[in-house]
Parts: C-alpha cells; structure tokens; sequence
C-alpha cells in the first residue's frame, strides 16, 4: 500500500484481513444456508478486527 502511494497509483481496494471455510456439502455447490461463506466472512472480520458496520464496498 505504501508503495502505491509513493508512486501515485490510484488505491481500489485494501485487503485488511481473510478467512476460508470448507463445509464439504457438495463437491461443487456450497451448503443451501450460506454456513461456510458466513463464516469465512467472520474469520476475515476477526483477523482484520473489523466490525460488519465497517465494511463497505
């Protein structure tokens, strides 16, 4: 990031934190409730120690 900034590129996005989850429901189709995205997006949260009202597009 601060080397995007010294040499004046236009910043789009700023990766703050990440998370992964596997729910194994289906080889190709995630579980119908969202449980693993869901909690993928927790763990990301938590690893940037971000609150859901902080994150925007």
């Amino acid at each position: 990031l601060g080397h995007a900034r010294k040499r004046g590129a236009e910043i789009y996005a700023e990766l703050a934190g990440y998370g992964v989850s596997a729910d194994a429901h289906h080889l190709s189709a995630p579980s119908p409730d969202g449980a693993g995205p869901a909690r993928a997006m927790r763990m990301a949260m938590d690893h940037a120690r971000v609150n859901p009202e902080e994150v925007d597009y």
